[in-house]
């Protein structure tokens, strides 16, 4: 739908001849399908492992020290991979899940220096 939208926006440019945003709206619609192209492509190589646990989500409580003082932490939250590598440590279980990024492996490779601006 959002690609049917981007092209009709692409020809209504077209015909008032507004060339830069033509080209602009055209470069957004192939960037779109190709990302959506490596999306498609994801979610069939992760179909086969559909069931299997991505992560947990863990809360514990951690008493760090070093040379000069002790600190205790209470109530931290972390997301921990099955093969138990650590993905995130937070104080606020709010923002847990917030800008882990590599949940999805191959994600970010897709979307390349663009994916800021969406």
């Amino acid at each position: 739908l959002k690609n049917a939208k981007a092209q009709e926006q692409l020809e209504k440019y077209a015909m008032q001849r507004k060339v830069k945003n033509t080209e602009a709206q055209a470069e957004s619609v192939r960037r779109s399908k190709k990302v959506l192209s490596g999306l498609d492509s994801l979610i069939a190589s992760f179909a086969q492992h559909v069931d299997e646990i991505a992560y947990y989500d863990v809360s514990f409580d951690a008493t760090v020290t070093n040379r000069n003082q002790v600190l205790h932490c209470d109530d931290l939250y972390a997301v921990v991979t099955p093969d138990l590598r650590v993905l995130c440590v937070v104080k606020d279980r709010r923002n847990l899940h917030k800008g882990m990024g590599t949940v999805i492996p191959g994600y970010d490779a897709l979307l390349g220096s663009d994916k800021d601006e969406e």
